[in-house]
């Protein structure tokens, strides 16, 4: 991350800006609820940023012929919009120093995790599927939502500090 700084610059004598501005940051710090909310919009709408583009930094494997003739498009993940909808506030939690944001809708987990064969999808797709149903992940965080929440943090610091 390049050219990213915080500066404060205290002068000799400045004891009662020193204590204003720790005190500042202490409080900040005690309720991180505005920091908290800024990664998690971000977080979403980076996720959403993924179906949108079907797969990020990698592009999801394309749908085999059959899924397109039983299905009638070739749009991956997003037929009726609800996986991608349940990427969403209501779908996160905090706790301490952690957020944990997940899809609403159980079939994500056999897209985000497994690649699954068809005897072990337990009914989830069309029983005459005789294809391996491949892994597309949709929730990867990306390089630049690092460097995003690094940028949130210091300008989080910065309006706590006065600075």
């Amino acid at each position: 991350m390049a050219n990213k700084t915080l500066t404060i610059t205290l002068n000799k004598g400045d004891a009662a800006k020193i204590d204003a501005l720790f005190q500042g940051i202490i409080d900040g710090l005690a309720d991180m609820t505005p920091f908290w909310d800024a990664v998690e919009m971000h977080m979403i709408d980076s996720l959403t940023k993924n179906f949108e583009e079907e797969g990020r930094p990698k592009k999801w494997e394309p749908l085999s012929e059959w899924t397109i003739e039983e299905k009638g498009s070739s749009v991956i993940l997003q037929d009726d919009g609800h996986l991608k909808a349940s990427v969403n506030a209501s779908n996160t939690e905090r706790s301490g120093d952690t957020l944990d944001i997940w899809a609403g809708e159980v079939h994500g987990l056999f897209h985000q995790y497994v690649d699954v064969e068809p005897s072990a999808q337990h009914g989830m797709m069309n029983k005459n599927r005789k294809h391996p149903m491949p892994m597309r992940p949709f929730m990867p965080f990306q390089d630049e939502d690092l460097d995003a929440i690094e940028e949130i943090g210091l300008n989080y610091l910065k309006e706590i500090s006065g600075g």
